[in-house]
């Protein structure tokens, strides 16, 4: 199984695009990441109807980019309504924490 991820390069990249972009940054952790362990089939997903192969969302002009690292995702835009109703829509078909602005991604502390 297959299970596609940000590199941890990329990461990076992005939170320097945050810093020089001036682009709110938030955490979520989906809670059961791990709780379903052996598969016997493949599974492929396809992205939900808006979202591109970069996993970024373009909706009445406002960009959102979201960061997935096995469970935990950040949340990057300029607009943080956008964000909040993002992270309300996920939180109403999957099991996440909401985590609020990022602090910690990877070790690597966000100010």
């Amino acid at each position: 199984m297959f299970a596609p991820i940000t590199k941890f390069s990329t990461i990076r990249v992005l939170l320097a695009l945050a810093a020089q972009h001036d682009l709110e940054i938030h955490q979520m952790d989906i809670k059961s990441t791990f709780l379903n362990g052996e598969l016997d089939e493949e599974i492929y997903l396809k992205l939900p109807p808006g979202f591109h192969g970069t996993g970024d969302k373009v909706k009445d002009g406002v960009i959102i980019i979201i960061v997935v690292y096995i469970d935990d995702k950040l949340i990057l835009s300029k607009c943080t309504r956008a964000i909040k109703k993002l992270k309300e829509a996920l939180m109403k078909e999957y099991d996440l924490l909401d985590l609020g602005e990022a602090r910690w991604i990877l070790g690597m502390e966000i100010i």
